[in-house]
């Protein structure tokens, strides 16, 4: 039996551990952080926790760690503080459908569904509820107009609003959901809660908890909430650990906490840059991504070398957006070869269903939330084009490429739904989904590509908005899932070689790497090849 080796990074971060030292670590993908946090467990007595991003890291997180170290999520801690002490909760929580839901009549129990107009009641009930979830996530300590998401009022109302109408409609959302709110956190009423409502009012309750260490896992997306709770541990160890460049929810309204804490004062920063999972080139490309960025240092990979893909062996496909992979769905399917859909099959279904009804006018079959309320295929496509959607704008694509064949793809989509990914040809997944993931052989859908404008700012060293920054992410993410086989969209594959030059390089990269890996990326870059039929097969 082989004996594992610690890098230095990883002997230096367990050693420097035990002084009790709050701790930033930035962790490169593929760079062996689980190991690293389970040296740290091992190295001291002392009781802490792991705090884990879900439920299911919670279990495979916790076979590596000693038994005096537990892994929980931030949500089980609030459910044992909060729903398991109060029988009142309880029962508002079994009320939820154990946390999931409340129903439209609960809503319009609570709050005044009518005072939002001009919407209709239940479109004011979803906003109101998402108002209050919006809350819920936040650090906030009161519900405010800022918490209204306004792109959940139905796009075809949301293109005809005035800027009074605009604001009007978000005091009367935060007013009615801070009616729901109260509803909510009454003990002895029957409105029911959900998940977050707990952690919420866990979080609002300012604890102080006895744990010693926190190790706090993925806080480069960390639920704002349970950062809340963490920082408030004043006498506490904080080891706080994730990768800034893997910051991909921001969407959602996660909070790249490990960047708020990188170089502040009372945290000792150490990073881990080596990467098991690939090569050298896929770390040359990923230095090239990040140094443009203003990262100093660079990815080393000490994994197996890439190559092309060749698709007669199982791959799998990462795209930016769901409706990308219907391309893929439709190739895979002509070629016979079995799916996986690494995405929500249903959800995906219903969204081409309900496009396709609404592009033969038949607005009564739409089931689609993001696609009710339209009368029309042309008002779609006018309001997607006055709002600047992007998913509406991908609909309209869609159908306008796949037109009658939209139904054949739903239900090829649908038939496809439960092959497992051991057992699929092709996996169709998005980068959020590939997330923490890592397959032998990876495609990279043309959507995961930057716009022209953070293209060419990544190349002239400027820094990217908080959204540029997301989208480049996603390609970081993406690219460095792939254990052996590569292919790249050809337009990525010319941007990382125009990389080589960015001016905001802060090291030297080995020449001979430098040349292999403009190679590489010029042989990588074949995904046009996808898109002929007679050289499907045969990718690279």
């Amino acid at each position: 039996m082989s004996r594992l080796v610690l890098t230095s990074e990883q002997q230096s971060i367990i050693r420097e551990s035990r002084h009790g030292n709050n701790m930033v670590i930035r962790a490169f993908s593929g760079s062996g952080k689980t190991l690293t946090l389970a040296g740290v467990a091992l190295a001291s007595k002392i009781g802490g926790v792991y705090l884990v991003f879900n439920s299911s890291m919670r279990w495979d997180a916790q076979r590596r760690m000693p038994p005096h170290v537990p892994a929980i999520t931030g949500h089980s801690m609030a459910f044992q503080n909060v729903v398991g002490t109060s029988y009142g909760y309880r029962d508002k929580f079994r009320r939820g459908r154990d946390g999931r839901q409340i129903s439209f009549r609960e809503i319009a129990r609570a709050a005044d569904c009518r005072a939002l107009t001009p919407l209709t009641e239940r479109q004011a009930a979803s906003v109101i509820l998402e108002t209050v979830k919006q809350f819920q996530f936040s650090a906030d300590t009161n519900l405010g107009r800022h918490h209204v998401p306004l792109e959940k009022v139905p796009a075809s109302i949301r293109a005809r609003l005035t800027e009074t109408e605009r604001l009007a409609l978000q005091e009367a959302a935060a007013e009615q959901a801070q009616a729901l709110w109260n509803a909510m956190i009454l003990e002895d009423s029957d409105t029911p809660i959900l998940h977050d409502t707990y952690l919420k009012l866990f979080q609002l309750r300012a604890p102080k908890l006895s744990t010693r260490r926190w190790l706090c896992d993925e806080w480069q997306d960390t639920n704002p909430v349970v950062d809340a709770i963490i920082r408030q541990q004043d006498d506490a160890q904080k080891i706080y650990v994730g990768d800034p460049y893997q910051a991909i929810y921001g969407w959602r309204a996660a909070h790249d906490a490990l960047s708020e804490h990188h170089g502040k004062s009372g945290f000792d920063t150490y990073t881990l840059s080596q990467s098991f999972r690939f090569g050298s080139q896929v770390a040359d490309m990923a230095t090239r991504i990040l140094r443009a960025r203003g990262e100093t240092v660079p990815v080393r990979g000490v994994g197996p070398g890439v190559r092309p893909v060749n698709s007669s062996n199982p791959y799998t496909v990462i795209a930016r957006n769901n409706l990308t992979l219907l391309d893929h769905v439709s190739r895979a399917a002509e070629h016979n070869k079995r799916i996986a859909m690494g995405v929500s099959a249903g959800e995906m279904a219903s969204m081409v269903r309900s496009a396709y009804a609404l592009f033969t006018n038949d607005p009564k079959k739409v089931k689609h939330a993001e696609l009710k309320g339209y009368q029309s295929w042309q008002e779609f496509k006018d309001v997607s084009r006055v709002l600047d959607d992007g998913v509406l704008k991908g609909v309209v694509r869609m159908m306008e490429t796949y037109q009658s064949d939209a139904l054949r793809l739903a239900d090829t989509i649908l038939a496809n739904k439960d092959t497992p990914m051991g057992e699929a040809d092709v996996t169709l997944t998005t980068a959020h989904r590939a997330k923490g993931r890592e397959w032998e052989q990876v495609v990279l859908a043309d959507d995961l590509h930057p716009s022209k404008t953070v293209c060419q700012k990544l190349v002239d060293g400027i820094p990217l908005t908080d959204r540029e920054s997301e989208t480049v992410n996603l390609l970081y993410v993406a690219l460095t899932r792939s254990k052996r086989g590569l292919c790249l969209p050809v337009k990525t594959a010319s941007l990382l070689k125009s990389l080589e030059y960015a001016p905001s390089k802060h090291f030297q990269i080995d020449s001979q790497a430098v040349e292999m890996t403009n190679e590489l990326a010029s042989a990588l870059g074949d995904t046009e090849t996808l898109r002929e039929d007679q050289a499907y097969p045969a990718i690279g």
